[in-house]
């Protein structure tokens, strides 16, 4: 499947192929202060990947063993691949569409901050807080 996505100001687009309808969230202390709180991506073949506006891509190595592809612009985290591997992992947020995607792991969880609590409920609002409240988890059972 072609999946297209882009950087929060547009100055970098992309497409690549990828079928892979299972994210992966990653909780490391890099991961953590990259993308403000968890890193949440697919993985696709990087020959597969096509960028525009590659003057606002920027890439930095991040370890001895990864680097992190971001825009110049507006600073979107976008891309994240180990070094000398034939996959690269494209943030979940980017995409334009991310439907049919699902969580299905969370990588370096020990010690981290938790994410989100098994069974919690909490208000789903429609947009900001000052909108209107979705149908509760009581409502939906």
């Amino acid at each position: 499947m072609r999946r297209s996505g882009q950087c929060d100001c547009g100055a970098v687009r992309f497409e690549a192929e990828s079928d892979d309808l299972e994210a992966t969230i990653c909780r490391c202390g890099q991961c953590r202060r990259w993308s403000g709180y968890v890193w949440a991506s697919i993985i696709a073949p990087a020959a597969s990947l096509r960028v525009t506006g590659r003057g606002a891509l920027k890439w930095r190595r991040s370890s001895g063993a990864a680097e992190r592809g971001f825009c110049t612009e507006c600073g979107s985290s976008l891309f994240w691949r180990e070094i000398g591997s034939d996959k690269v992992d494209i943030a979940l947020g980017a995409l334009d569409d991310a439907s049919g995607v699902a969580v299905a792991a969370e990588i370096f969880a020990e010690g981290s901050p938790p994410l989100f609590e098994p069974g919690a409920r909490r208000p789903r609002h429609r947009g900001d807080r000052s909108t209107p409240l979705l149908e509760s988890d009581d409502d939906r059972a």
